[in-house]
């Protein structure tokens, strides 16, 4: 699976921000998994279970972190925090109005009406 047009268009033009957040992660010593928008293992990371009607750019997070522990939930919302980025909690990944992601700035969809 590769990335899509957006991901990789995203990627070029964030270039500089991407490998500031990627120095960032690295720091945390994070015990789970991560991965930044454009990473080889990202579409697959990215998926939800269910097709959402919300278009790629609103379920797109900047980075996906997969904690292993109280002490990982920790460093993963002190680094959102620094970072400015909402949080979005997915557990099944199967949200239909894509309400378990984040676009790239990490902020959540818009309300589907």
């Amino acid at each position: 699976m590769s990335n899509s047009d957006f991901i990789n268009k995203y990627v070029a033009e964030h270039k500089k921000q991407l490998e500031e957040l990627r120095v960032k992660a690295n720091l945390l010593a994070f015990d789970g998994q991560w991965v930044i928008i454009g990473d080889d293992k990202y579409p697959q990371k990215r998926l939800q279970y269910a097709t959402t009607s919300v278009v790629e750019e609103y379920v797109s997070p900047r980075i996906i972190l997969y904690p292993t522990g109280e002490k990982d939930i920790q460093k993963a919302i002190g680094l959102c925090h620094e970072l400015k980025m909402a949080i979005s909690v997915r557990t099944g990944g199967h949200q239909y109005c894509g309400y378990s992601s984040t676009s790239p700035v990490n902020r959540p969809p818009a309300k589907v009406s």
